[in-house]
């Protein structure tokens, strides 16, 4: 029994509103693992942002490779967990529109944008890396 997800099947499990954890490497300590909001691209692509200044970003710098895994929690149970390298980060505002994008995503039309509005001016950084390696399961597929 194969357990795997096909191409189709993987794109639209990113494609839906899921909470990514976002893997960095970092050193002789353990990994760092934080949620995150992503946008799923096609064609290998996902973006996320992340503070400009955090330790993602300063982890980032150094490693120029991400990983992230997404998950269904709820039987049937499935998940997507991705690798590969930075592709590009590029620095934002707080009220870029990448923001509302993601946040009318995850917290709809009228929530997301009171959300963007809720936030300091402050730099963010809209990291999009290119996805190479792909591991996933679908116990749908049992």
């Amino acid at each position: 029994m194969d357990l795997r997800m096909d191409k189709k099947q993987r794109d639209t499990f990113l494609n839906d509103v899921r909470i990514g954890v976002l893997g960095l490497g970092d050193g002789e300590r353990g990994p760092l693992t934080a949620p995150l909001w992503y946008v799923y691209e096609g064609g290998g692509q996902l973006w996320f942002m992340v503070e400009l200044g955090s330790r993602k970003d300063k982890l980032m710098s150094e490693s120029k490779r991400v990983s992230l895994c997404v998950q269904n929690e709820k039987f049937p149970y499935s998940y997507v967990s991705i690798e590969g390298p930075i592709k590009t980060i590029e620095e934002v505002g707080a009220h870029d529109p990448c923001h509302d994008q993601i946040a009318r995503r995850y917290l709809g039309d009228v929530d997301g944008p009171a959300f963007i509005e809720s936030l300091p001016n402050t730099p963010w950084l809209k990291v999009t890396m290119q996805i190479e390696r792909w591991l996933s399961m679908d116990m749908a597929n049992a």
